[in-house]
């Protein structure tokens, strides 16, 4: 009977370990939602964490829960690193973007209508603002460049005076929500 307890517990910490995962693999490369993917993997650690001290006693069954947890603590790591890397490669192909940009007014006197003006002339195509597959690329909204870095709401604008990425509220990402719609 204990050993179909340890099968039936095992299966258990698989099923909700592939689960989590999943949940957290989308948070963190489908929709960018970096802070969700964090803080769902430090509490799926803490939950093995509890697991491992109430199933102390149970050595294979501590063996799993120790290794489900390193896992979990492995993609809190990922999930805090992941948007570093996609920010700083926002900031790079950014840089590209706003040469791009401002070759474009100083030739024609204003900024385009569309990014996609500057290619083929001013740049050979247009690069990905970061690695997710929703709101990876930059857009172009009210004269001003953007890109989504943490979804839904928090927006970084370039400041063509200072040259840096700044923060921008809601009233920009609803006018990117009403361009992508078009």
């Amino acid at each position: 009977m204990k050993n179909d307890n340890e099968k039936k517990d095992i299966l258990w910490i698989v099923i909700i370990g592939l689960t989590a995962i999943s949940i957290i693999a989308v948070d963190l490369f489908f929709s960018g939602e970096y802070s969700l993917a964090l803080a769902k993997s430090l509490f799926m650690a803490l939950a093995m964490l509890a697991f491992i001290l109430i199933k102390f006693n149970d050595k294979p069954l501590l063996k799993k829960s120790l290794v489900c947890f390193g896992v979990f603590l492995a993609l809190a790591l990922v999930s805090w690193w992941f948007p570093y890397f996609n920010n700083k490669l926002a900031d790079s192909n950014g840089k590209v973007i706003v040469k791009a940009l401002e070759s474009y007014k100083n030739e024609k006197g204003e900024y385009p209508a569309l990014l996609e003006d500057l290619v083929p002339k001013y740049i050979d195509s247009l690069p990905r603002a970061k690695y997710t597959f929703l709101w990876k690329d930059f857009y172009w909204v009210d004269n001003n460049l953007v890109y989504v870095n943490d979804a839904p709401v928090n927006l970084m604008k370039y400041d063509f005076n200072s040259g840096r990425w700044t923060w921008t509220g809601s009233e920009t990402y609803s006018r990117l929500l009403l361009m992508i719609k078009k």
